[in-house]
């Protein structure tokens, strides 16, 4: 019979021991019409850590405050294609004849055109050296094909491009000149291409303003014809601007500055024959950009703005799976005050600003029950960020002295209606352009994976501003070795109960035989342990649980107490906290077993 009284008052200490000796109880009996009567005396405080156990999903932070905290990863790809350039036109002609009859007669002597008849043709013998000034211009086409991740160009950085300038000779059929020299010579570079000044050959100067190359004096030409090789290792054309069907072209009129090549000075022919120069006859040049990889540029790296698919696969929140016992039922509520979402996204190894939120839902067997839309934040580039969204004035992080300074902080509405109704699970939905490249100029690497990680934390501090319901659930075990004998119409349990914990106890239990099935002919009452005001003050509450038994003999047949423990509370405005230094205190505990009282103590 102590066993049974141990048991109950066990009950309140929500730390149940399996030990029952009735030499450890003062058996005060007196036989009357009110049965036996037994006085058990008090427990210790039972601190609120005898209900609430720490574990994986609920820990206690520096001020002894509980928390719920799950966590959870993803990581996500920032990925631009190629863009496909080309350099489709490279010849710049004259815009006059370098060198004509009329020209070619003016360098002759006097004395040399005496006997020749007006209009004759010139013999020009092998070797003979003349010369006539070049001047043209003429647009390059330039176009780049771009995927539909790209927005709009500004600069475009391209491996490094060799660029060799060749002058070729264009002559009518009959003249066998070809070019000896080139005199104060300029070759106007289309400004699109930005020169690396350290590729210039020497003799060669650049202004870098107007991207004109020039030679000054005389410059002997190989048979090959090529004047110079320099490097380009950028396209900028002042102003790229926005893609049309993925497509930018440069050639046109209105553009004509940035790709504009251009040639102008004195050209020196050296007759590899002797032949008769006719009026019709003439001399030119031309003047061909040629790139060292054919008529392709290789785009390296791109300034613009950016829109690349980015679509996180998100593990969810695992929720119900881990539950702790108190927090494990469908009574649970939590009306919680400040819920703090926290993201640590390391962007650190990409080169792009990120607009960053998300879409949290709530889902039970499979059903979403509530949905939230974070706010749209800004997450620089190249560096580690912390996010917070919260709902109170202020982000809960138990895990951090204080808030970083540099975190990003976010009040999310209804963030706490997620956690309310405990779901499975909490889906977190980072897809669907809810993070993006910022709308800015960056520089990215094209065909290159910048990889991010983000990690995320869910908070629950136990700070309750529209109420708390929490089941705790415990059992007496192995008391039938001790009631085997007893025999009784009921049972009453009375005592005093101290309350610091601002929750309302409600104490329910169930009585089960040795086959552990539930005993439907024992019905234990509930009693109700009244909640602190504040969650320091004592609050002190008498209380009575009552059984009735259909037959007495089914006391000697108990072997099992489970018993409830359910808290719960209405704030009416109010916001109170669960900490681990609260505590139930039962004083005056006293048991009888009423009516009529058999025992067999043989």
């Amino acid at each position: 019979m102590g066993t049974l009284f141990a048991g109950s008052a066990m009950l309140f200490t929500g730390c149940v021991s399996d030990d029952y000796d009735l030499d450890n109880v003062d058996l005060t009996m007196g036989l009357g019409s009110d049965g036996l009567k037994v006085k058990l005396g008090n427990t210790q405080r039972i601190m609120l850590d005898d209900i609430l156990d720490l574990d994986e999903t609920v820990k206690l932070d520096k001020s002894n405050l509980y928390y719920m905290v799950k966590d959870g990863s993803t990581h996500f790809t920032v990925h631009v294609d190629p863009v496909d350039a080309m350099f489709d036109k490279s010849r710049v002609t004259t815009q006059k004849r370098v060198l004509d009859y009329d020209g070619a007669l003016e360098q002759f002597d006097p004395s040399e055109l005496a006997m020749l008849p007006d209009g004759a043709s010139l013999p020009i013998p092998a070797d003979l050296e003349l010369h006539g000034r070049a001047y043209g211009t003429s647009d390059v086409k330039i176009s780049f094909d771009v995927p539909m991740d790209v927005k709009y160009i500004d600069l475009v950085d391209v491996k490094d491009m060799e660029v060799t300038l060749n002058v070729h000779t264009e002559t009518s059929a009959n003249v066998k000149f070809g070019i000896d020299v080139l005199e104060d010579f300029s070759i106007q570079i289309p400004r699109i291409l930005k020169l690396r000044e350290s590729s210039i050959p020497q003799g060669w100067k650049l202004d870098a303003k107007t991207n004109i190359l020039k030679h000054e004096g005389k410059l002997k030409i190989p048979a090959s014809g090529t004047v110079c090789t320099i490097v380009a290792d950028k396209v900028d054309p002042l102003s790229f601007g926005t893609p049309v069907n993925g497509r930018i072209e440069f050639g046109s009129d209105a553009q004509g500055s940035v790709v504009e090549a251009g040639i102008d000075g004195m050209v020196y022919f050296k007759a590899t024959d002797a032949f008769e120069l006719s009026k019709k006859d003439y001399a030119d040049i031309y003047l061909e950009l040629q790139l060292g990889n054919g008529n392709r540029i290789d785009v390296e790296k791109l300034t613009g703005k950016f829109d690349p698919s980015i679509d996180p696969d998100v593990n969810p929140i695992e929720v119900a799976s881990s539950l702790p016992d108190f927090l494990d039922d469908d009574a649970v509520r939590i009306g919680a005050a400040n819920p703090t979402l926290k993201f640590n996204v390391d962007l650190s190894a990409v080169p792009v600003g990120m607009d960053f939120s998300a879409d949290l839902k709530a889902v039970t067997e499979g059903q979403e029950a509530v949905n939230v839309l974070l706010p749209k934040v800004e997450l620089n580039e190249a560096r580690q960020s912390t996010v917070y969204y919260y709902e109170s004035d202020h982000p809960y992080d138990p895990e951090v002295e204080e808030v970083p300074a540099a975190a990003t902080l976010a009040q999310a509405e209804n963030l706490s209606s997620l956690i309310e109704d405990l779901p499975d699970e909490i889906r977190v939905n980072l897809g669907g352009g809810k993070v993006k490249v910022q709308d800015k100029l960056y520089t990215i690497e094209l065909g290159k994976d910048y990889n991010a990680v983000a990690d995320y934390k869910v908070y629950v501090p136990f700070q309750f501003d529209r109420g708390l319901t929490i089941v705790y659930k415990d059992s007496a075990d192995n008391i039938h070795k001790d009631l085997k004998d007893y025999q009784a119409e009921g049972v009453q349990i009375n005592a005093v109960a101290e309350n610091t914990i601002p929750l309302d106890l409600i104490v329910t239990i169930e009585a089960y035989d040795v086959n552990n099935k539930l005993m439907p002919g024992i019905r234990f009452d509930q009693a109700t342990v009244g909640a602190s005001e504040n969650g320091i003050d004592v609050k002190q509450t008498p209380i009575t649980i009552n059984a009735k038994l259909d037959n007495p003999a089914l006391l000697s047949q108990m072997d099992r107490l489970k018993f409830h423990v359910k808290a719960a509370n209405d704030v009416n405005g109010k916001t109170y906290e669960l900490r681990s230094t609260q505590y139930l205190r039962i004083d005056d505990i006293r048991l009888r077993l009423s009516g009529q009282v058999t025992a067999d103590l043989n």
